[in-house]
């Protein structure tokens, strides 16, 4: 009996390590067509900075140009599309006060989308949208709003690859605050952008 015992508890063991190294085998396999999520690649940092201009004059708006800077991180997930986290800071009411927004959202790459594989590495274009919260210390940017709005960013942004790690960038954007609370609700307000930067990929 006891013999017996073994032996079915050796060729079980055998089997259940057949079936392990086969279903592990099938997981790489996959993991290779399919293309591995790792966390911890493919994160770019970008600075940029430049000037904001009212497309029209608008009530209870700030229409005045302002200067101001972005910080972005970005988490590529696969060939055209990243998700994008972003900081803004802009003056605004000529210069007597600061606009801050905090926005999440995406990038699309224009370029491997039309050009695949075969594209110039070097160059790139990217269709950029996220949104998020902002805050006007002064209260001017949409007066109907408070100091607090919501902030919607669309834009385009070309890259040139200066290195292994370098990009140069230039940003052209549009920045609408808007308002989902209370009574004042709606846009009121947009602006463009143009913005000339540096990314870092890690």
């Amino acid at each position: 009996m006891l013999k017996r015992l073994f032996k079915f508890g050796f060729f079980a063991s055998l089997l259940m390590c057949s079936v392990a190294s086969f279903a592990q085998g099938e997981l790489m396999e996959s993991k290779k067509e399919l293309g591995a999520f790792d966390l911890w690649s493919d994160w770019t940092v970008g600075l940029n900075g430049g000037l904001t201009l009212p497309i029209e004059k608008v009530e209870n708006a700030d229409n005045s140009a302002s200067y101001g800077f972005n910080l972005y991180f970005s988490k590529q997930l696969n060939s055209l599309w990243s998700v994008v986290f972003q900081g803004s800071m802009h003056d605004v009411g000529n210069g007597v006060g600061k606009s801050l927004a905090t926005t999440l959202g995406c990038s699309f790459s224009i370029m491997d989308a039309i050009q695949g594989a075969e594209r110039e590495a070097k160059w790139n274009v990217l269709a950029l949208a996220t949104i998020g919260l902002g805050f006007d210390k002064s209260g001017t940017l949409v007066q109907s709003f408070g100091n607090v709005y919501e902030m919607l960013n669309v834009g385009l942004r070309g890259s040139w690859m200066v290195s292994e790690h370098w990009m140069a960038t230039i940003d052209a954007a549009l920045y609408a605050p808007f308002g989902i609370r209370g009574a004042e609700t709606g846009f009121k307000a947009m602006y463009s952008n143009i913005s000339v930067g540096a990314v870092y990929k890690f």
